[in-house]
């Protein structure tokens, strides 16, 4: 039997915002480059980010910071940088 409450009567429309309705790469290589810089690693080509665009964070991140915690703060600098603008849009 179908339910007859609001959240059943309206439509749904589920997508991919991020790389498919905005171009976001750019802000992402951009996050990562800022990320290794605050963390003191300095300049990081496009290329080497990209190698491990799509993993997790922590995993992509972690191949700079294997230390649990140094991850976690870069995990969180990342964010940082890159949600607030992304918030903006």
């Amino acid at each position: 039997m179908r339910s007859n409450t609001i959240q059943s009567r309206l439509p749904v429309l589920l997508c991919d915002l991020d790389g498919t309705l905005i171009d976001t790469l750019p802000l992402i290589l951009q996050g990562y480059m800022h990320t290794l810089k605050e963390m003191g690693l300095g300049e990081v080509s496009e290329e080497v980010i990209s190698e491990h665009l799509g993993a997790p964070l922590c995993g992509h991140l972690g191949q700079w910071f294997p230390d649990e915690k140094e991850c976690e703060r870069s995990v969180r600098i990342h964010r940082e940088y890159v949600f607030v603008p992304m918030m903006r849009m």
